[in-house]
């Protein structure tokens, strides 16, 4: 097993410890395993386990909005997050769908974040998000309101920007870091 993998099965394990209110000292292992490994682990690696993190507290239904984007419009969000499922910057995606995370439904968010760590090679994790889509609705259930809750063309996107409404353009650039 990898660096990686170790402190990716312990970050989720933790949050499973968490959701099922284990005592503190249940879930200290956990952390120690990551802190273990932090070393070990790349930049980029690093901020995966970070964002995956974030991301596991939609299982306990504890997930909230990246408040680093906080001033920057959700139509901003929306488009940059469009932007990088298209080239596809699946990291870049994951970041960005955090910024506008409650504005999606647990479904699609689920979905999303399958999809993006299976361009990122980590089919463990597209697993436990397209899993836990699936067990909010069936399958059938969830093709339908992945089809009614697409995101915007980029056309409409451009011409919101070009009719100039307020809030649709940042007056800074957009940045995770």
């Amino acid at each position: 097993m990898t660096p990686f993998e170790t402190a990716r099965d312990a970050t989720k394990a933790l949050h499973d410890g968490m959701a099922s209110e284990l005592p503190d000292e249940s879930l200290e292992s956990y952390r120690d395993l990551v802190s273990n490994t932090w070393p070990s682990l790349s930049e980029v690696e690093r901020r995966r386990i970070n964002g995956l993190s974030a991301d596991l507290y939609m299982f306990s239904e504890n997930e909230d909005s990246d408040p680093v984007f906080a001033d920057v419009s959700h139509l901003e969000i929306v488009t940059r997050l469009f932007g990088a499922l298209e080239r596809p910057d699946s990291d870049e995606a994951l970041t960005l769908l955090r910024a506008a995370s409650l504005e999606f439904s647990p479904e699609l968010r689920a979905y999303v974040r399958s999809r993006c760590w299976t361009a990122l090679g980590d089919k463990t994790i597209a697993k436990w998000f397209s899993d836990f889509a699936e067990r909010i609705h069936s399958s059938t259930d969830l093709e339908k309101k992945l089809r009614a809750q697409r995101l915007p063309s980029r056309s409409t996107l451009r011409a919101s920007q070009a009719f100039g409404r307020p809030g649709t353009r940042s007056s800074h650039g957009l940045s995770a870091s």
